[in-house]
């Protein structure tokens, strides 16, 4: 198995979203809705209404161990009036240059 090295860059624009090379990936920023959520004093049962789903689904999704769909990311972005790419964050995936095995 190949290592890689993962570079995380926090600010994003529309453009890069839109074109994403082969070596980035799009990963939702869950922490940053977590804190808007508990700031904004709602909790998960509101969460879930918002976007129609089950509480307990939107405990697995916010907790990471289900994905958001995007239309989901995109509700919640309307939601809470937050960008888009504040939600977002673009990963950069690149092999390790020693190409080592784990």
């Amino acid at each position: 198995m190949r290592r890689i090295c993962i570079k995380i860059k926090t600010k994003i624009n529309r453009k890069e979203l839109g074109a994403l090379g082969r070596n980035k990936i799009a990963i939702f920023n869950r922490e940053r809705i977590q804190e808007e959520r508990i700031k904004r004093k709602l909790n998960y049962n509101d969460m879930a209404k918002l976007l129609n789903i089950t509480v307990s689904g939107y405990i697995y999704k916010e907790h990471g161990h289900r994905a958001f769909k995007l239309e989901e990311i995109c509700e919640i972005s309307k939601h809470f009036n937050i960008p888009l790419e504040e939600l977002i964050k673009v990963v950069e995936v690149e092999p390790d240059m020693k190409g080592g095995e784990n």
